[in-house]
């Protein structure tokens, strides 16, 4: 049928060509995108789904990320662990090497250098290695810290003047020819006086008339020059070798000048118990470049290697050494000499010998008197034993005497007035001094000094520096056991000296100083080691009486009592009514009974503390403070002290002062308490108690905000007014506390917000371990073991690093698979069938071809229809 109004063919065609259309349109987008859902009308529930798998493939993408860099964070962790290891190995390989006996002071020096270098590329590599800003080593050590308020460093160690280097050269000052130009002894009658002259020993029996012309009064002058070497080994029976000069009274009756001339006599053996003045020489005269070897010298009273007793008007001993042997004998002992006074004093001289005697025993000379004499570049390397009092590395006991570039190596024992290098001093002058080896005794005991003082001025000891452990009783310290002045005003003055080991006595116990008395002052001066005793115990001093100043010292170690009176950097102070305290602090931990501080124990009648802190954990029971424990006595202010540890006991807590009872005027001004404070009967965030008290100014202070009152508890005498005022002057502020324990790096390695897609790993290290690598001396038999427990704690960061990048190789293959599969299942739903489109693209284009033929042909009827018409 033919319709001029409604062409229903042109319709149906148009329609399909719309559908062939659209179809083709299709195609082509999915064939060009690759996508067979490019919109929710594709296919609504696949299109939710798509979304979902898009989001969850973009999160694995990211968490693959994530933990790649964590990987690369760990990478860089593991290179500095690597890198600290070695260098640990290396350091420990230094410290088995330094404690052989094989090497001389030169070449311990370029070992101490080296470890020295490898501590602090070590401590570089621990505070600079760094992952986009974040810090992946971490520790509180205070050591770590560039910039702290006192720069004063602990002591790396002293390298040895340059001079030292002639101790062992003994000098030659003649040639052959020249002593053999000389008169020859054996020329020359025995039973002449010879007032003068040069004359050569060559041979045993010229040397043995020279012994016995001295002996007989007979040298009175002249120059002696050994021409050869000595051998005594012919006097190795019954009495032994018969002292030169021996019987000699009066320095009138023997003196010259002893050359050795670089030779050495050896096999010296004297057995003489029951004689006095014994030694190769009898009475001194000026003896240089001498060598003795394999001595074995017993006597009395004055007896050394060397020689037994010098008198006055004794000019010098020079470069003259004992290299081995032993020197037994009773009072004034030593390796070198028994007694030594002299106008010059003693240079270039040591002794390797081992001394032993009942009291006045020294490593070099046992009993010096040196008014206006010195004892420069000397040293003695045995162990000295004093059956009684006064035993000293190098001197056991000295009315006067000036040390400079003087050390003492070896183990030093004895009851009262034992030191490191001095026994007792009392008057003395030591500058670039040190000691190394174990000192043991009752009271006095020191490991530089068992005892040391001055009742005139100009005493001081300057650069010298104690290392080895120090044990005893009563007045012991890490550097001098008991420091004495004098009502007078003057007393001896402690400037940059440093006391390394160990000390552990019962009372008056200090890192530094044990008793500390009348005054005396301390600059620049500190103590590492760890403290142990019962009563009077101090990181630096133990008890302090009438003293003068201490200005920028520090303490390091742990002190720990089982008694009162204890303190960071004194236990007890009395009496010291002109005591400025400037500058001082304390980062070890402190324990007691009862009057414990972080700084001072106990504080009676000092004039000032200013500038002084303490950052280590405060505990005991009674009276106990960040600062001070028990404050009875201070007639000046207290201004600039702050406590930063945790303050802990039963009654009288406080974070800066445990408990004030002060008949004085009392000034606190700019002091800080962020300390943790916690204790059961009057504890206060800022002070413990307040028992007695004329009248106080609070000013310009702060204290952490804690569950605890600022002021723990005050006396009924103590006016509520008086108690605001002091609140008004003390500001409570929020503190941010951080534990290392804490210090933490969380890494997120998977898709969700739950604990298991989270990795966190430890970036700290012990203050303790960190602390003991940065305090070593490689020269300590301990090196050996803080080393160990370094590397040991290195490893175990190593192996949790590594199981930490286990768990990320672990997490990176788990993530690697859901976003596999994850890509395949929106594969699936997603992505187009290029075939299966392309053929859906020809058929439609075919089909449209067709349609638009077919059109043409419908809209062609009206016009036919119209014809017939």
């Amino acid at each position: 049928m033919i319709n001029l109004n409604t062409n229903l063919g042109a319709m149906i065609v148009f329609s399909n060509l719309k559908v062939s259309t659209n179809g083709l349109n299709t195609a082509i987008e999915r064939m060009t995108s690759g996508y067979k859902i490019n919109r929710a009308g594709d296919n609504a529930a696949n299109f939710s789904i798509n979304t979902k798998l898009s989001t969850q493939i973009g999160a694995y993408s990211v968490a693959e990320e994530n933990a790649m860099m964590g990987l690369d964070m760990l990478s860089t962790a593991s290179s500095a662990l690597d890198q600290m290891s070695n260098l640990a190995s290396r350091l420990r390989c230094l410290a088995a090497q330094a404690q052989n006996g094989t090497y001389g002071t030169q070449s311990l020096s370029a070992v101490k250098s080296e470890a020295n270098a490898l501590v602090a590329e070590i401590k570089s590599i621990f505070g600079k290695t760094e992952y986009n800003g974040i810090k992946l080593l971490n520790s509180l050590s205070e050591k770590l810290i560039e910039d702290e308020p006192i720069t004063q460093t602990p002591p790396a160690g002293i390298v040895p003047n340059p001079s030292y280097n002639g101790f062992i050269e003994n000098p030659q000052d003649y040639s052959d020819a020249e002593v053999a130009a000389m008169t020859a002894l054996s020329g020359v009658s025995s039973s002449t006086r010879i007032r003068d002259g040069q004359y050569s020993i060559t041979t045993l029996e010229e040397f043995e008339q020279f012994a016995e012309m001295s002996r007989a009064a007979k040298i009175q002058g002249g120059e002696f020059v050994l021409g050869a070497d000595i051998d005594l080994s012919s006097y190795s029976a019954g009495e032994g070798f018969i002292p030169i000069a021996a019987g000699i009274n009066s320095s009138a009756d023997f003196k010259c000048e002893f050359n050795g001339n670089g030779h050495t006599i050896s096999n010296l053996y004297i057995n003489r118990p029951d004689t006095d003045n014994v030694g190769l020489f009898s009475i001194m005269c000026d003896v240089k470049n001498l060598c003795l070897t394999n001595v074995d010298v017993i006597g009395g009273k004055y007896t050394g290697a060397l020689m037994g007793y010098t008198f006055s008007n004794s000019q010098e001993i020079s470069n003259c050494y004992i290299a081995s042997g032993s020197v037994k004998g009773t009072t004034c002992v030593g390796g070198l000499g028994g007694r030594f006074s002299g106008i010059n004093g003693i240079l270039n001289c040591y002794s390797d010998a081992e001394v032993s005697g009942e009291t006045k025993a020294g490593g070099l000379l046992g009993e010096t008197y040196l008014p206006n004499g010195s004892v420069i570049n000397s040293f003695s390397h045995g162990n000295v034993t004093a059956s009684s009092d006064y035993a000293g590395g190098l001197i056991g006991y000295t009315e006067r005497v000036s040390l400079e570039n003087c050390y003492a190596e070896g183990n030093i024992t004895g009851k009262r007035f034992v030191g490191g290098v001095v026994g007792k001093a009392m008057e003395v002058i030591a500058v670039n001094c040190f000691a190394k080896g174990k000192v043991t005794g009752t009271s006095s005991v020191g490991g530089f000094a068992g005892s040391a003082g001055g009742s005139s001025s100009g005493n001081i000891i300057e650069n010298c520096y104690a290392y080895g452990e120090v044990i005893g009783e009563e007045s012991v310290g890490g550097f001098a056991g008991l420091t004495s002045g004098s009502t007078n005003g003057n007393g001896l003055i402690l400037k940059a000296c440093h006391a390394l080991g160990n000390v552990t006595a019962t009372q008056q116990v200090g890192g530094l100083v044990g008793n500390f008395s009348f005054h005396n002052s301390v600059y620049n001066c500190s103590a590492t080691g760890t403290v142990k005793g019962n009563s009077c115990v101090g990181g630096l001093i133990g008890d302090g009486y009438a003293m003068k100043e201490i200005k920028n010292c520090y303490s390091t170690g742990d002190v720990i009592a089982k008694g009162n009176f204890v303190g960071g950097i004194i236990g007890r102070t009395s009496n010291s009514n002109a005591t400025d305290i400037t500058g001082c602090y304390s980062t070890g931990n402190i324990s007691g009974v009862e009057r414990v501080g972080g700084v001072m124990g106990f504080c009676d009648a000092i004039l000032s503390l200013s500038d002084c802190y303490s950052t280590g954990n405060i505990s005991g029971q009674k009276d106990v403070g960040g600062v001070v424990g028990y404050l009875f006595w201070m007639r000046g202010p207290m201004t600039g002290c702050s406590s930063q540890g945790r303050v802990s006991g039963d009654t009288n807590i406080g974070g800066l002062v445990g408990q004030i009872s002060s008949f004085l005027d009392l000034s606190i001004d700019n002091c800080i308490s962020s300390a943790e404070v916690s204790g059961n009967n009057s504890a206060g965030s800022f002070i413990g108690r307040i028992e007695e008290l004329k009248t106080i100014s609070v000013t310009n202070c702060k204290t952490a905000a804690l569950d605890l009152d600022t002021i723990g508890s005050t006396s009924s005498s103590i006016s509520n007014e008086v108690l605001q005022n002091m609140l008004n002057g003390i500001e409570v502020v929020e503190v941010e506390r951080v534990d290392p324990s804490k210090i933490k790096i969380t890494l997120q390695v998977g898709i969700n917000s739950d604990a298991n897609s989270k990795l966190t790993f430890n970036t700290s290290f012990s203050a303790e371990v960190i602390d003991a690598l940065l305090d070593i001396d490689i020269l300590n038999t301990s090196a050996l073991e803080v080393l160990d427990f370094f590397i040991n704690e290195v490893n175990q960061k190593q192996v949790e690093y590594g199981a930490v990048e286990n768990r990320l190789q672990s997490a990176l293959e788990q993530i690697s698979v859901s976003y596999d599969n994850l890509v395949s299942t929106q594969s699936t739903i997603r992505d187009a069938d290029i075939a299966e489109e392309s053929s859906s693209y020809i058929r439609n284009q075919i089909l449209q071809q067709a349609a638009s033929t077919l059109m043409a042909t419908a809209n062609q009827t009206p016009a036919i229809a119209l014809q017939l018409l």
